[in-house]
């Protein structure tokens, strides 16, 4: 039994990378990226952040953003409601603690240990070259609209 439990959090990690590396591969394959000064207003960066979300949080927060992904169940806690922020924060949509929340790069220690990605660092480039920052606030922006337009 206690090989098991140790196997885990082993299993976890394993998943969690497997799962950044696919969602990697496929921002890249599918033009995912957002360029740092994109044309249109709110709803097209939303409609980015959306295929955003697609490829890097439907895993664990699932197709409707309710916490029910694939891997879900995997994890010690389980993934956020991401549809009942704005009823969280009594009824308005707190964009810059969902901004931080995605960015993951500012920890945050009353939110206790954390399982979801740093998509800060994510959301960067992968070779190891100097980073555009600018784009990767974009494309964090670009979910956070996501998010406010799936509010109930």
């Amino acid at each position: 039994m206690r090989q098991i439990l140790r196997a885990r959090p082993m299993a976890l990690a394993a998943s969690s990378v497997v799962v950044l590396l696919v969602a990697l591969a496929l921002s890249t394959a599918a033009g995912v990226a957002a360029p740092a000064q994109p044309a249109g207003g709110r709803d097209q960066l939303a409609a980015r952040g959306s295929v955003t979300y697609r490829v890097y949080c439907r895993t664990c927060h699932g197709q409707t953003a309710r916490g029910d992904g694939p891997l879900a169940e995997l994890l010690k806690a389980p993934p956020s409601d991401l549809t009942g922020i704005a009823r969280r924060a009594g009824g308005e949509f707190p964009e810059g603690l969902v901004t931080a929340a995605i960015d993951g790069r500012a920890e945050v220690a009353a939110h206790g240990p954390r399982e979801m990605p740093i998509w800060g660092e994510a959301f960067g480039p992968v070779d190891g070259a100097s980073g555009d920052e600018a784009a990767v606030q974009m494309k964090i922006r670009e979910v956070m609209l996501y998010l406010e337009t799936i509010q109930r």
